[in-house]
């Protein structure tokens, strides 16, 4: 017999009650022997027997309706002659998150998975109804033959997917089938995938975590280029490694070893190099393969090209001319070019970086000059508020995000609905900085009365990245993901090359580099790496793994697939006897009426 919910089962020491009040209904006072009565004495002996009998069967009665109902609450399952039961309904998640590769002890999380599912997937019978949902979301049903071809072709993710909203799915579908059934869950129980609990009200889980011992992972977390355009083709790689002893670690480009270098544990190193080759190029930073490879390689790419010509118009005030000359005398950007800094009413073209001008006269003639320039936005009213920038970390380069003290409106025009409307930045929940394909416009001047940005420690990287990044016809920008995310095209790329797209997103599966293209030519890259909480494998308990099951009827966590059959209603030949049980109890109870009531008529006739 299996129970669903063993802990009703503590309702069963309310069978000791009618033991104790059996045991404590003896008469106690003083006994006095009255001469008239004594002729029932004979009839008392003659009945005494009788009446212990029916008092200790009536004892017994009550004593076990109360365990049946107990029982009953508990949910019990009894198996079956011949393994009948009722069609049901299971969902099988199972976790092919990257760190289900593993390897311990000579084979995977994942192979042990698939070893356990497999089992479970030969014990259905045709008229069940079953589902395999991975981590990433795929889900496959249909009859064993095609869920077992599925499980066989199981590999682990390269990214994190999301284990519990796969049970999510799995629930929902078990609980829409109109049948009784559960979910059988297929996890290592890393503590990062499951950072999140899941809704499965009134849902049977039943969760499969094997007891392989975690390995010493190593994993290469971080390859960031610095800058990201090597002005004369020479640069730096940040390189973060995961690791507990020191770590031999190599840069490629394209190929070819460029560096390498010995990192201590957990160690953060900055690697210069330099290459004589120009344009977009892809480089990775790897380690030697260890238990989990997933993680042993990083991509990045770089842009070796020389700097941007730059001209300073004064309109922009005298924050811009100072920054732009700093960086000009650091290589970064050179002095004149075709890239103008302006006030938008003094822009004499494209590509600019515009800004609305300090004098508030002047903004109907900026407004007609962004017109000019087919810009397809224009300065509103002026907000007076101090609000702080809301921007992707990498905008600012970490550092602490500005604040905005005046801002005006940007309004767009939606004249090309065709691209996406790059928002660089919000303050107060609006746009105050973006960006088309040749044009970044500002709702503030840089003058530390609007804004606290020419003022910061962001200002400097955050305008070579928009002037040498944004407003190059060759260099435009790259976008970081991670595997699964879905990436769309920003509105100065065309398409993805080597890739046919349906619209201006795209989900990418596996590690590496995408370059975008603008005509003919590369203008920028999408760079795909493994998420980095993957490469922490630490487990839940599994009393913390149950926790994230919230609202389930029961849940079993255990590590013995042989348990695991046992678990598993629907494996087996078993019936849910709750009814049974309240029927036995119900009977119960009658008989004890029964024999309360003829006692009762004994004692009338005495």
């Amino acid at each position: 017999m299996t129970f669903l919910s063993p802990w009703w089962l503590l309702l069963a020491a309310g069978a000791a009650v009618p033991i104790i009040i059996h045991l404590f209904r003896r008469r106690i006072g003083t006994q006095v022997e009255l001469p008239t009565a004594r002729y029932l004495a004979r009839a008392e002996a003659e009945h005494s027997r009788e009446l212990r009998v029916r008092n200790t069967l009536l004892m017994l009665l009550r004593a076990a309706a109360v365990i049946f109902v107990a029982a009953a609450a508990a949910r019990p399952f009894l198996p079956l002659p011949g393994g009948a039961r009722a069609p049901a309904a299971l969902a099988l998640v199972v976790d092919n998150s990257m760190s289900s590769g593993a390897v311990s002890g000579g084979s995977s999380a994942l192979e042990a998975f698939r070893a356990a599912a497999r089992a479970t997937l030969l014990r259905l019978r045709d008229d069940d109804l079953a589902w395999l949902i991975t981590a990433d979301a795929a889900v496959v049903s249909g009859p064993r033959e095609t869920l077992l071809a599925r499980l066989d072709s199981i590999t682990p993710f390269a990214g994190s997917g999301d284990v519990p909203r796969a049970v999510a799915l799995a629930h929902a579908a078990v609980a829409g089938s109109g049948r009784p059934g559960e979910v059988a869950v297929f996890t290592d129980a890393q503590a990062a995938q499951w950072d999140s609990s899941v809704n499965v009200d009134e849902a049977r889980i039943v969760a499969f975590v094997p007891d392989n011992a975690l390995p010493a992972n190593r994993a290469v977390v971080e390859a960031r280029p610095e800058p990201l355009r090597w002005s004369g083709g020479s640069g730096a790689v940040t390189v973060a490694l995961l690791s507990t002893d020191s770590t031999l670690y190599r840069v490629m480009l394209e190929g070819t070893p460029v560096g390498r270098g010995v990192a201590e544990p957990d160690a953060r190193v900055s690697v210069s190099l330099a290459t004589t080759r120009r344009g977009w190029l892809s480089g990775t930073v790897e380690i030697e393969r260890d238990e989990l490879p997933a993680d042993d390689v990083r991509h990045f790419v770089i842009y070796a090209g020389d700097p941007p010509a730059v001209s300073v118009r004064s309109s922009s005030g005298q924050y811009a001319a100072t920054a732009v000359s700093t960086l000009v005398d650091r290589g970064r950007l050179r002095a004149g070019g075709p890239i103008a800094v302006a006030a938008a009413d003094d822009a004499p073209g494209l590509p600019a970086l515009l800004l609305p001008p300090l004098d508030p006269v002047r903004l109907v003639a900026a407004n007609l000059s962004l017109q000019r320039l087919g810009v397809p936005w224009r300065f509103g009213s002026l907000v007076s508020d101090s609000v702080a920038v809301v921007a992707d970390s990498a905008s600012f380069g970490g550092a602490l995000a500005p604040y905005v003290r005046n801002r005006y409106r940007l309004q767009h025009l939606a004249t090309d609905t065709a691209r996406t409307v790059d928002t660089l930045a919000r303050a107060g929940g609006e746009p105050w900085a973006v960006a088309g394909s040749s044009y970044v416009l500002l709702g503030s001047p840089f003058d530390p009365a609007h804004t606290s940005l020419p003022v910061s420690a962001a200002f400097l990287p955050w305008l070579e990245r928009v002037l040498a990044h944004r407003l190059t016809a060759d260099a435009r920008g790259v976008i970081e993901a991670v595997v699964g995310d879905t990436v769309h095209l920003p509105s100065w790329a065309d398409r993805v090359e080597g890739m046919e797209l349906s619209g201006r997103s795209f989900a990418p599966a596996v590690p590496g580099v995408h370059f975008l293209t603008a005509g003919a030519n590369r203008v920028g890259a999408v760079v795909v790496n493994p998420p980095r909480r993957e490469s922490l494998l630490q487990r839940l308990s599994a009393g913390d793994l149950r926790e994230r099951f919230t609202g389930a009827r029961s849940v079993q966590v255990t590590d013995d697939p042989a348990i695991l059959q046992r678990s598993l209603l629907m494996t087996r030949g078993r019936t849910d006897a709750t009814v049974f049980a309240l029927m036995i109890a119900g009977i119960l109870l009658i008989l004890e009426m029964f024999f309360r009531s003829s006692g009762r008529s004994s004692r009338t006739n005495y």
